[in-house]
């Protein structure tokens, strides 16, 4: 799946995540990019027909985690582009660990 034009555009660099590799079966893209200032950015797109919960959240942490381990690399920002319907609460814990979030 490709990144939405409305967010590849602001980014000189995008690779995607191939999560398989990982061991990591769930259906979410991930994408490493870089932008105008040479910041790394882990870029989260999910597209689901059901509500995204809190479990979901926690589900996503995990997969963050595995993947900067992997990568070892400095992620200085963590941008999250959600197709779906957003519970509050799931919402209110993304913003407070720091995710940015895109509706």
């Amino acid at each position: 799946m490709q990144l939405p034009t409305k967010i590849s555009s602001h980014y000189k660099y995008t690779e995607t995540i191939n999560l398989k590799n990982l061991g990591i079966r769930k259906k979410i893209d991930v994408y490493l990019a870089l932008d105008t200032q040479k910041k790394s950015v882990l870029i989260v797109y999910i597209t689901q027909k059901s509500r995204f919960l809190q479990k979901d959240v926690d589900k996503i942490e995990e997969i963050i985690t595995t993947i900067k381990n992997t990568l070892e690399k400095d992620i200085e920002d963590k941008i999250i582009l959600i197709e779906s319907p957003l519970c509050s609460k799931a919402k209110t814990k993304l913003e407070s660990q720091y995710w940015n979030i895109i509706l």
